[in-house]
């Protein structure tokens, strides 16, 4: 996997680790997947995201949240974490939307 972005949480020593560029049986394709590993007990696991390469994402109207918007699979994107909010931010990258 390359061009994803990470992003490491010290309060729950908890390393994230989003979407990526990789191979799949010979084809390369984008992920949006999201995975989270913990120090403390070595492990991995997936906490969202599809579970298909080239997932095109859903959104709605801008500035409204909401728990069924997904981005879109991607790599090479920015993301910032603010460890006072927990919050994370992403910008741009190469898309399976072609943006």
């Amino acid at each position: 996997r390359y061009g994803a972005a990470g992003w490491f949480d010290s309060s729950t020593q908890e390393f994230w680790l989003f979407a990526g560029y990789g191979d799949i049986d010979r084809k390369y394709s984008y992920f949006n997947d999201m995975w989270v590993y913990r120090v403390n007990n070595e492990t991995w696991t997936w906490v969202a995201g599809s579970n298909t390469a080239n997932h095109l994402g859903a959104s709605g109207e801008k500035g409204v949240a909401s728990a069924d918007y997904i981005p879109a699979s991607r790599a090479h994107h920015f993301v910032w974490y603010d460890n006072s909010t927990r919050e994370v931010w992403m910008f741009g990258g190469y898309s399976a939307r072609g943006t």
